[in-house]
């Protein structure tokens, strides 16, 4: 099997792009978890560690989500302008 450039590169983006969307899933499965009020009851402090948990939980991903995002992204616009070129040199 012998895979040409850009088809090594489609690969390539395709594994950036479904860590990518795993990694958005993630992120949005932890913070369906985190609530927006305050409970004044006895037992707030367990829950403000809850909190407090996911939101560390969430910093520690928002990088990991922003890199990936980063690399589609770039790898897309390379993509896109490979396409482009090639047909500017076919129109030529």
């Amino acid at each position: 099997m012998n895979l040409t450039t850009i088809e090594i590169v489609w690969i390539v983006w395709g594994a950036f792009a479904l860590a990518w969307i795993i990694a958005i899933l993630y992120q949005s499965q932890i913070t369906s978890h985190e609530e927006d009020q305050l409970f004044l009851t006895g037992n707030q402090e367990v829950q403000h560690q809850e909190q407090v948990e996911i939101i560390n939980k969430v910093r520690h991903i928002q990088p990991i989500v922003r890199i990936l995002g980063i690399i589609v992204g770039v790898i897309t616009l390379g993509i896109i302008g490979y396409y482009a070129y090639d047909a500017y040199k076919h129109l030529t």
